[in-house]
């Protein structure tokens, strides 16, 4: 996805109000080192997702494990207001459940995506793996970067 279809989403997801849309795609510019940055309505309303997400309210797909919502949440309040990102041992706990979760699941595409956040958010897995759950993990890891 070239920068200005980037910028296009952004526009996009603004006119509609998604605001993790918003967010992670005005991460993406700053990483590319492009301008971009969240409004102060954005910001305060990011760090109400986390908390309406902590309450076990719908804030992403509703399929989502409540823990990889969190995680998510987390990784965009710590990018975007540093000082107000704080992690509980509840999260730590529903992020380790999400991450089991989809380890039964086989699911190494959503396994990898939380590792990622994790290593974001200071999380550690201690989840131990097979040899072959370790490979799928790293290829998939491999893959996203």
């Amino acid at each position: 996805m070239g920068i200005q279809n980037l910028k296009d989403a952004l526009y996009d997801a603004r006119t509609e109000g998604d605001l993790y849309t918003i967010a992670r795609t005005v991460m993406i510019l700053q990483h590319f080192g492009e301008e971009g940055a969240l409004t102060k309505k954005e910001k305060k309303d990011l760090r109400k997702r986390l908390e309406q997400a902590r309450a076990g309210e719908t804030t992403l797909a509703s399929w989502l494990p409540p823990g990889y919502v969190i995680a998510r949440w987390l990784m965009l309040v710590k990018h975007f207001s540093p000082k107000a990102f704080k992690l509980t041992k509840k999260d730590k706990k529903l992020i380790k459940q999400a991450f089991d979760e989809y380890r039964q699941q086989g699911n190494f595409f959503q396994m990898a995506s939380l590792k990622q956040t994790c290593d974001a958010i200071g999380v550690t897995l201690t989840t131990v793996l097979s040899h072959a759950e370790q490979l799928n993990l790293e290829r998939e890891l491999a893959t996203m970067k």
